[in-house]
């Protein structure tokens, strides 16, 4: 999510509500860090447009997703596990949620291409 993404207001919960200009500065901070070293094969993109509803990560193998919670922080969300390999998945769902969070990312990561005004 971006510093300037308008939603991040809204998805805080009253308990945290007052360090929305730290959590900003947080988000700031780790960009720069990620963006000023060069790590190979690595892009990053803010979200200005768009709101991230969960933590993930993700590969052609595998995903491990964590909804945002409005009641609970971070570290209390449940995760949920989806290795694509196993048999079990059509029966359970979870190759459907992994459908659904793969375009949700594809989505969100072509509707944030970088300006190049903005000096990206």
């Amino acid at each position: 999510m971006s510093f300037d993404n308008s939603a991040i207001s809204n998805m805080l919960n009253r308990g945290v509500s007052d360090q929305e200009d730290r959590i900003k500065n947080d988000i700031k901070e780790t960009n720069a860090l990620l963006t000023q070293n060069e790590i190979r094969n690595l892009e990053v993109r803010l979200v200005r447009r768009g709101i991230i509803y969960q933590q993930m990560s993700m590969s052609e193998l595998s995903m491990i997703w964590a909804p945002h919670l409005y009641s609970k922080q971070t570290g209390q969300s449940l995760a949920i596990r989806v290795d694509i390999a196993l048999s079990q998945l059509k029966e359970s769902g979870l190759e459907s949620l992994y459908s659904a969070m793969r375009d949700e990312f594809e989505q969100l990561w072509y509707e944030n291409v970088p300006s190049k005004a903005a000096g990206a």
